[in-house]
């Protein structure tokens, strides 16, 4: 059996850390993330918060802490007191406490490991994973999910079991923290976990219509080519998820697809050039008043006998 959580707690361990000083930030990091990218691993809490906070350009981290533990976090703001944080350390100034939580009976040695994450971690609903073989699960109300009988190992030395999550299903503004694909090595009569995570990124939205454009055509009217300047401003003030919207109405659908496209060109443009300070995504989506484009309906009709 395969089953896991998907989890939305890094947007608030980065919107909400224990301690914000001048020189100093001290995070709680959940369980399942790694603290930097490295083997097997495209980004870390380091990398995520240097994106999520661009204005803190000397932000590293002191110590550091297993990818399966959680807690306190510290990192440095400046150069001068990672320093001298690092001096603590190796002179055995810091004291580090390590709690667990075990549920059972002490006498005869039995225990059950339980996560502190999993007890206060908030999931996310309706989430999409998927196997190599095609087998889909989605998670509950909780972030919750299970895959029964997902694999047969191999008796003598077990087998890979390879694990996707689907971004595309995850809540508006949300991205993966972590890695969407997973690999982990399954054996004839164990349950495997797989976690995911994810963090929310601030959505800026632009609504288009066909009163936008001059007839016909895929150029913006005059009077509102001054909005996309005012749309980039408002994406420097901090790292955003651009939602590009298009409400149609009986356009052809061709001449819709052609101005979204150009817009979503003549903002990356105009975006490269700016030389900012993350990379832009743009979600483009297309809504039809009438359910779909004109000539198209939504129920297909039955031939004449």
């Amino acid at each position: 059996m395969i089953l896991g959580k998907v989890c939305g707690q890094i947007y608030s361990t980065i919107n909400h850390p224990f301690y914000d000083h001048k020189r100093l930030l001290v995070i709680d990091k959940p369980s399942g993330v790694a603290v930097h990218g490295g083997s097997g691993i495209s980004h870390g809490v380091i990398e995520m918060l240097r994106h999520a906070r661009p204005d803190l350009r000397e932000l590293s981290l002191v110590h550091r802490l297993d990818r399966e533990t959680s807690g306190c976090l510290v990192l440095s703001k400046r150069r001068s007191a990672l320093r001298e944080l690092h001096e603590c350390f190796r002179d055995g100034r810091v004291e580090k406490n390590y709690l667990g939580l075990a549920v059972g009976d002490s006498e005869d040695g039995a225990f059950w490991t339980a996560f502190l994450r999993s007890l206060r971690a908030r999931g996310l609903a309706g989430v999409r994973l998927v196997t190599a073989r095609g087998l889909a699960a989605t998670t509950d109300a909780y972030g919750r999910y299970h895959v029964t009988c997902a694999t047969v190992p191999n008796e003598a030395r077990g087998s890979n079991f390879v694990l996707k999550l689907d971004d595309r299903t995850l809540p508006s503004g949300f991205r993966v923290a972590g890695d969407a694909l997973q690999v982990k090595r399954a054996t004839r009569g164990k349950a495997l976990t797989f976690d995911f995570g994810a963090s929310i990124h601030r959505v800026v939205a632009m609504d288009l219509a066909d009163a936008v454009f001059e007839p016909g055509s895929t150029d913006i009217r005059i009077q509102w080519q001054p909005r996309l300047n005012l749309l980039l401003e408002e994406l420097q003030k901090s790292p955003s998820v651009l939602r590009l919207s298009y409400l149609a109405d009986a356009e052809d659908e061709a001449l819709v697809e052609r101005r979204m496209r150009k817009v979503q060109k003549q903002i990356e443009g105009a975006w490269q050039a700016m030389n900012c300070c993350y990379q832009l995504t743009i979600e483009p989506e297309v809504f039809w008043r009438l359910g779909g484009p004109p000539g198209k309906p939504d129920v297909p009709m039955q031939e004449a006998r």
